[in-house]
């Protein structure tokens, strides 16, 4: 496990400028600049709402307060990452991997998760209310007082998660392995 006091503490200007390098390799289609890496980086207050993140690892990243608000994070990783007081409400997290990660007060609530991992997490007072989290694997995973109200399990695998306090009221659809809690 990562060491968050130790990580390089990056401003709000230098995360705007691996972001523009980020929007130019995507727009080059990889043929300038470089993908943005916040792997290993400490961010705090950061408003990532409404951009394109597409494949943007943030590994063993300290996230705090950071908003992330329909933002399109499809296939980032997170892996690792310790994310504390993060909005997430509405964003594309499609085959996100957030195995490892420590998750502690974060909004999910309607975002896409669609084949999303989460594999030995730690989360806590977490919402996933309407989320799509078809064809997801939460396993292995500590769950103490995450809401998963009214969200979308069609597919999904829930395997050797350890649950206290945890809601699963008006979840909809089938397991494809597992079961939820009673």
């Amino acid at each position: 496990m990562t060491d968050i006091s130790k990580l390089e503490t990056l401003d709000h200007e230098a995360v705007r400028t691996i972001l523009a390098a980020h929007v130019l390799f995507r727009a080059s289609h990889a043929a300038q600049s470089q993908e943005a890496d916040f792997s290993y980086k400490a961010i705090a207050g950061f408003d990532f709402s409404d951009l394109d993140l597409w494949g943007v690892h943030f590994q063993g990243a300290a996230l705090e307060g950071c908003l992330f608000k329909n933002a399109i994070l499809y296939d980032s990783d997170f892996g690792g990452a310790h994310v504390r007081d993060a909005d997430f409400r509405g964003a594309d997290l499609v085959r996100v991997d957030m195995s490892d990660s420590v998750l502690h007060d974060c909004c999910f609530d309607g975002c896409n998760l669609r084949s999303a991992t989460f594999y030995d997490a730690e989360l806590v007072k977490a919402s996933f209310r309407n989320a799509d989290l078809s064809g997801a694997s939460i396993s292995d995973c500590s769950l103490t007082g995450v809401d998963f109200g009214g969200a979308h399990v069609d597919g999904a695998r829930l395997r050797n998660n350890r649950s206290l306090e945890t809601s699963w009221a008006g979840v909809q659809g089938e397991l494809a392995q597992g079961e939820l809690p009673r």
